[in-house]
């Protein structure tokens, strides 16, 4: 962040801008991997914000400026549209153990000899 005096000589913050340059880089590689993700359904997704900070050029911008300026373009309403959606498919180990027991022999319905 960049900071200013104000005329009573007092710092303030600004926020960090970001040049034209940047804006379009930012809006072409959150297109770029939205479709790398489109087109790679079922494979383990990463983070989007975390593929953008780690291609974007520049490296000063934090994950919360990089979301901040993905609403400020509309490319995202909400940082609920960047969260991971579980693989389709995925069973929870409570339900895999269950399974595993049956086949171990470990049926609940089994008198004990």
């Amino acid at each position: 962040r960049q900071t200013d005096r104000t005329h009573e000589g007092e710092k303030k913050l600004k926020a960090a801008s970001w040049s034209v340059e940047h804006q379009i880089e930012l809006r072409d590689l959150f297109r770029k991997i939205k479709e790398e993700q489109i087109e790679n359904i079922g494979i383990e997704k990463t983070d989007i914000v975390d593929r953008i900070l780690l291609e974007l050029t520049d490296k000063t911008k934090s994950r919360r400026q990089i979301i901040k300026e993905l609403k400020n373009q509309g490319l995202i309403k909400s940082t609920r549209e960047l969260k991971l959606k579980k693989a389709p498919g995925r069973r929870s180990k409570k339900k895999d153990t269950r399974e595993d027991s049956k086949l171990l022999g470990y049926d609940s319905d089994v008198a004990d000899i």
